[in-house]
């Protein structure tokens, strides 16, 4: 039998071996969805800590070493990220000027000025692209669904199109929206 670890997916490895090869790999995937970076390392150990707790529910019969600890991987940061929801309030700047933040419910702190600032400015820039759509369909359904936060029943009633017709609309004006900020030399990922 060859090392379980590196390919032999018959049995689950040793935990050591889990964090040598894919700590790497669980540390990006935590990053890319855990927003407040002081929490990844606290997920990721959460997610070794699942891994060695539920090894014996690992069958090979349904999958790979890798798939399964993926989904556990998955399952742990949204288990975190929802248990965060309701337990944490974060803090904000009060507009006004007596020193003091308000609470207000989320699970994350509030960015730091600069990021607000760029991200601002971002905001500025993907709203002016929007008001430039030229097929106004396209230009209401993203306005509605993305900027304002509309379900897309309610933007088919207001425009008198079916659900359908308001994804398919939505999805045609965010792809000339990405078509249009790359080809400004924008990567559409930042927005």
């Amino acid at each position: 039998m060859t090392n379980p670890a590196v390919g032999d997916e018959h049995v689950a490895p040793p935990i050591e071996d889990v964090v040598r090869i894919y700590r790497g790999v669980l540390l990006n995937m935590c990053r890319e969805r855990i927003k407040d970076y002081s929490e990844v390392e606290d997920a990721l150990q959460e997610i070794f800590m699942r891994l060695w707790v539920k090894r014996k529910q690992y069958a090979p019969a349904r999958g790979t070493y890798f798939s399964w600890m993926y989904t556990v991987a998955c399952n742990t940061i949204v288990d975190l990220q929802r248990f965060n929801a309701r337990h944490y309030a974060g803090r904000v700047p009060n507009t006004e000027d007596d020193g003091l933040c308000r609470s207000y419910d989320s699970p994350y702190p509030a960015p730091h000025p600069i990021k607000r600032l760029i991200s601002d400015a971002r905001a500025e820039k993907v709203r002016g692209e929007v008001a430039a759509i030229p097929v106004e369909k396209w230009r209401k359904c993203v306005e509605m669904l993305n900027l304002q936060g509309t379900p897309s029943v309610e933007v088919g009633k207001r425009l008198g199109i079916s659900n359908l017709a308001v994804k398919i609309a939505a999805h045609r004006g965010r792809d000339y929206l990405r078509h249009t900020l790359t080809s400004h030399g924008e990567s559409y990922d930042n927005y």
